[in-house]
């Protein structure tokens, strides 16, 4: 029989590495948490696609968005940083 001795700090790096990968995930949501939508720059069809409830008609074809004031408003990445004139961040 062989035994298993798993060292503290081999648990503490994981632990470290599950909760960073957790915040990332975390902080790059633009949405909450709740609704079940798409993600900002996906493909979408209508609204009701996307996670911030804004599906923004781009040049060639549909995405979901959120809708801005300034340029500050919008998550940078994953959107460019540039609020457009119809009050869409742009991808």
């Amino acid at each position: 029989m062989t035994a298993r001795f798993v060292l503290p700090i081999d648990r503490m790096k994981a632990l470290l590495l599950v909760t960073g990968i957790a915040l990332a995930l975390a902080s790059t949501s633009t949405a909450p948490a709740d609704n079940k939508g798409k993600s900002f720059g996906a493909a979408c069809e209508s609204d009701s696609d996307c996670a911030s409830n804004v599906c923004s008609k781009g040049k060639r074809h549909k995405y979901c968005s959120v809708r801005c004031k300034v340029d500050s408003d919008c998550p940078k990445p994953p959107s460019v940083g540039i609020c457009n004139d119809r009050g869409y961040c742009k991808r």
